[in-house]
C-alpha cells in the first residue's frame, strides 16, 4: 500500500532481528517493506512473504525478487492457518479497508501470527486521491490509537495530527521540522501522533505433547470412523 518514508527508522526499531523467521507483509505493495527489512533487520536469513490484491505490485516484486514468496489476496481474508507467522507487518493497510473489515482484519492477524505484530496507519481521517486509478489504495477508515489500545496493542506515535492541517503541503521544510520535534511527545502520548505505530505479541503458545498426542489420537479416531 501507501508508504511514508517518516516511519522508516521508527518501525524498524520495533522489528527484532529476523535471522531464520517467517514474516508476512501484508499489502506488501511494491515492496519496500521488504527491501528495508532484508538490509536492516538480516531478513535475506528469513522466509519472507508478500501479500497483496493488485496484480501489478505483485508483478513487480516477482519481477526484482523482493518476496520468496507472494501470495494475491484480500487483507480482510488471510488465507494462512493459525500460528503460521513469527512476524506480522501491515504498513499502512488497515486505513484502506471498511471499518468491519479492519477488525476482521486485526483478529485474522492476531490468529495467523505467534510472535509480534507491527501495523501502522495515520491516525484520525486521512483525505487522498486514488494514486493511478487503484481504487485498492483509497482510504475507507479512521483509526486512532485508542481503537488499537482496545485490543492489547502498544501503541507509539510520530508527528504531530494538526500540522499538516494547519500547513498543508505549503511548507514541506517547516513541517518537516515540526514533525521530527512533536515526535519525542506524540512517542510518548500517540492520541497527538500524525501516525500510529501499533505492536503487539499475540497470546499464542506452542501445543503442549500432550496436547499434540491427544490431537493425532483425535484425528486417529476420526479418520477410523470415516473408513
Amino acid at each position: 500500500m501507501s508508504h511514508s518514508s517518516m516511519y522508516d527508522p521508527f518501525v524498524l526499531n520495533e522489528i527484532p532481528n529476523l535471522t531464520a523467521k517467517s514474516i508476512l507483509d501484508c499489502g506488501c505493495g511494491n515492496g519496500i517493506w521488504g527491501y528495508l527489512m532484508r538490509v536492516n533487520r538480516s531478513g535475506n536469513e528469513a522466509c519472507m512473504v508478500g501479500l497483496d490484491c493488485t496484480l501489478k505490485y505483485l508483478k513487480f516484486n516477482k519481477k526484482h525478487k523482493v518476496y520468496d514468496d507472494l501470495v494475491m489476496g484480500d487483507c480482510a481474508y488471510l488465507p494462512f492457518r493459525d500460528a503460521s507467522f513469527d512476524l506480522v507487518l501491515a504498513s499502512e493497510v488497515i486505513e484502506h479497508l471498511p471499518r468491519i473489515n479492519g477488525n476482521k482484519f486485526l483478529d485474522d492477524v492476531e490468529r495467523i501470527c505467534r510472535d509480534r505484530i507491527v501495523i501502522t496507519a495515520p491516525q484520525g481521517f486521512a483525505p487522498r486521491e486514488v494514486p493511478n486509478g487503484l481504487q485498492a489504495d483509497m482510504h475507507r477508515s479512521t483509526w486512532t490509537s485508542t481503537d488499537f489500545k482496545k485490543r492489547g496493542y502498544k501503541v507509539r506515535g510520530i508527528g504531530f495530527r494538526f500540522f499538516k492541517l494547519w500547513l498543508g503541503t505549503r511548507f514541506l521544510f517547516v513541517y518537516g521540522t515540526l514533525f521530527y520535534f512533536a515526535t519525542p511527545f506524540s512517542w510518548l502520548l500517540p492520541s497527538l501522533a500524525e501516525y500510529l505505530i501499533a505492536q503487539k505479541v499475540p497470546r499464542w503458545k506452542p501445543p503442549t505433547r500432550y496436547e499434540v498426542i491427544v490431537a493425532h489420537h483425535m484425528c486417529a479416531q476420526s479418520i477410523s470412523r470415516t473408513l
